[in-house]
């Protein structure tokens, strides 16, 4: 699957470029917000926390359309918390991933030193590095069920990008389309960043 997907990919970014009329180059970094929509335990929930990301990323434009595709190192992090008075606990759940946004865009304003898209796609995710912290210890929790993540999700990600001269600053919502274990759900994210175009 991986194979056709990134087969795919090659075949996208190869027919964009011959057409295209605009090619940028640019890096970006940024701000996210993860959470996770749901745990496998009733007793359980997870609360959001805050990460961070960085990439590079091309642009292939036209004048009424562009695709970009970027490559991201993301850490993004949640807290998996007991609900209930009997068992008091949290754990905080890290995932080091390579991200891979493929966004299709237009051009909402247009003008010498100014630019706003707006933009969606799908995301593809790489697991490359995780960790677990027990801050209080959650009786019955069985930590290789929610931390066994997948080595590879996917989700989708709309956003709003303005291109201030050669600056970028943009915002993104990512709906996970994929469980990112066993025992959690979907991973949702919010993302800011600013970058430079060269």
């Amino acid at each position: 699957m991986k194979k056709v997907v990134l087969l795919l990919v090659s075949c996208f970014v190869v027919l964009s470029a011959t057409n295209a009329q605009g090619f940028d180059f640019g890096v970006k970094a940024g701000y996210l917000y993860s959470d996770i929509d749901e745990v496998s335990v009733d007793a359980l929930k997870t609360e959001g926390n805050s990460g961070y990301f960085l990439g590079v990323f091309t642009r292939f434009s036209s004048k009424s359309w562009f695709f970009q595709p970027e490559v991201q190192y993301r850490v993004r992090s949640s807290e998996v918390v007991s609900v209930s008075d009997a068992i008091k606990g949290k754990v905080d759940v890290e995932m080091k991933t390579i991200d891979i946004p493929l966004q299709v865009g237009t051009n909402l304003l247009d003008l010498p030193m100014i630019r706003l898209a707006l933009h969606a796609g799908p995301t593809l995710s790489f697991n490359v590095a995780d960790d677990t912290t027990i801050k209080n210890e959650i009786s019955n929790f069985d930590i290789d069920k929610f931390t066994d993540y997948k080595s590879f999700i996917w989700s989708g990600q709309i956003g709003l990008t303005a291109d201030i001269s050669r600056f970028t600053v943009g915002v993104a919502y990512e709906k996970g389309f994929s469980d990112i274990s066993d025992g959690l759900g979907k991973n949702n994210l919010v993302l800011v960043n600013v970058g430079l175009r060269f």
